[in-house]
């Protein structure tokens, strides 16, 4: 089957406006998201899904239904799924800023009022922090999977990387990090290259691919073609960042659009490693949309 070329997506950059402080920064910021997602979950379990993914959405968040929406409006024109949703952090990790951070581990869906179990797997949630120090969440991306139990991480002293001398050169090292990931993540050398040794990978169906060797092989049977990147984000201190975007693959009946968020953190010498990958395909579809943006 002939193959249409990805489209390029139209590209969006933000760089964080929060100021980064002269002292390096601790477990505490860590702590605080993991903190922020524990209470968000708890929050979900006494009133329901709507309600809670209501109270913690960011005036900008996005979600997936299976297409890009806004997840505000998306929420407050649904009513709750009739399930009961629990999760929990099975890694974590934030900016040295402490503006933007990530969380993922496992989640599972029951039917209300029962112990039926209608659905489960990894979830990967990327969140900002406001100006009131209150965490947001940005995006949100789940994968149904086999998802076993993971214990909330330690609060250990998290491993810094070097960052940029400024932000357009870390926005655009980004933006070629996210495309030679999206063309080599597959081959084993350039992963080792381009991962993080904590990296994971979250597809539907398959197991959750921890470590390098794991995220190669999640890539190379799960990403055929590279895509577009829609949206770069970078924390103010440089040293974090995520993009989302969207790649087509060939399908019964036409194509398939299938979203991406990558979480990316740096190395010792400055240099994007990606620590975390999701994904979600769409129904078949012969004309994407373009990202809003």
């Amino acid at each position: 089957m002939h193959l249409l070329r990805p489209r390029m997506l139209s590209f969006v950059a933000i760089v964080l406006a929060t100021p980064v402080t002269a002292a390096a920064q601790d477990t505490s910021a860590t702590a605080s998201l993991i903190a922020a997602e524990v209470d968000f979950a708890r929050r979900v379990a006494e009133s329901d899904v709507r309600t809670g993914f209501l109270e913690v959405l960011a005036s900008d968040a996005v979600v997936f239904r299976p297409g890009l929406v806004d997840a505000r409006e998306w929420y407050q024109t649904h009513e709750s799924p009739p399930i009961e949703l629990s999760w929990s952090p099975g890694a974590a990790r934030v900016s040295a800023a402490g503006d933007l951070g990530y969380t993922t581990g496992p989640y599972q869906a029951r039917a209300i009022g029962s112990a039926r179990t209608v659905g489960q797997g990894y979830y990967l949630s990327v969140w900002r922090r406001n100006r009131g120090r209150r965490w947001e969440l940005l995006t949100d991306l789940g994968v149904e999977t086999d998802a076993p139990d993971e214990p909330v991480p330690p609060m250990e002293a998290p491993r810094r990387g070097a960052s940029f001398p400024d932000g357009g050169r870390a926005r655009s090292a980004l933006l070629e990090a996210d495309e030679q990931w999206s063309r080599r993540g597959s081959r084993p050398t350039d992963a080792a290259r381009l991962a993080d040794p904590a990296v994971r990978v979250l597809r539907n169906g398959r197991p959750l691919a921890k470590g390098v060797a794991a995220a190669a092989a999640a890539m190379a049977a799960s990403t055929k073609e590279p895509g577009g990147t829609g949206l770069v984000a970078v924390a103010s201190s440089l040293d974090f960042g995520f993009t989302r975007g969207m790649r087509l693959e060939a399908a019964r009946g036409g194509e398939t659009r299938v979203h991406y968020v990558r979480v990316w953190v740096t190395d010792t010498e400055g240099r994007w490693r990606v620590i975390a990958d999701v994904e979600t395909p769409e129904p078949a579809s012969a004309a994407p949309p373009q990202e809003p943006g």
